[in-house]
């Protein structure tokens, strides 16, 4: 089955909700200076579209400024799923073939690792961390990239730019190099203010 999106969300492929998203996150949320309920705001959206996308039974593996737009409503709009993939059984779950954008994809995504939902969560984590710091928490040739995101700790963004402590902390969890250490769907919305999400799974109930 399909997800519904949230009624603050959109969720379409490229040229039809895009026309009417002018800016992409982080700028979008850095427009006026950074301000921390405008961060919570959009993340709350935006991990309730991701959610959605999930319970529909998809990962989209390339989470990235360009295809997580913000209309001048505020609405999130995500698109361009043209490397989605159902992550429900196991004949897709493990890609060889390295997919999605160095900077913001997870470190299973270069690798023989599975690639499930949370692989999401770490580019959400990435985009987080540039809509704070103003800069990438990992920079460099794409290898040496790769290599520090499953080698390294990540970077806190208070270590750059004050932010709030639960904010910072959610940021480190997301960037988490092991994906089974980051942080699932409710605590993402605890930070973000957000209580709960509702959404349709592929059975047909709510999650």
């Amino acid at each position: 089955g399909h997800a519904s999106a949230p009624p603050n969300v959109s969720m379409a492929r490229a040229g039809r909700d895009e026309r009417s998203a002018e800016r992409a996150i982080p700028k979008a949320l850095t427009r006026d200076g950074f301000s921390e309920p405008r961060l919570r705001a959009a993340l709350a959206q935006l991990a309730q579209g991701v959610a959605a996308m999930h319970a529909a039974g998809h990962v989209h593996r390339d989470l990235k400024p360009s295809n997580v737009l913000v209309t001048p409503e505020g609405r999130v709009v995500l698109i361009d799923f043209g490397i989605a993939r159902s992550h429900l059984g196991s004949s897709t779950a493990t890609r060889r073939a390295i997919e999605g954008t160095v900077a913001y994809m997870a470190p299973e995504q270069a690798s023989d690792a599975e690639v499930g939902p949370r692989a999401d969560w770490y580019s959400v984590g990435v985009m987080l961390f540039e809509a704070i710091t103003g800069v990438l928490p990992h920079d460099g040739p794409p290898a040496r990239v790769l290599a520090r995101k499953a080698q390294e700790a990540p970077p806190w963004p208070s270590t750059i730019t004050p932010c709030a402590p639960d904010i910072d902390a959610l940021v480190v969890e997301l960037l988490a190099p092991e994906a089974d250490e980051r942080p699932d769907i409710a605590t993402i919305l605890r930070v973000a203010g957000a209580a709960s999400v509702l959404v349709e799974t592929p059975s047909g109930g709510r999650a």
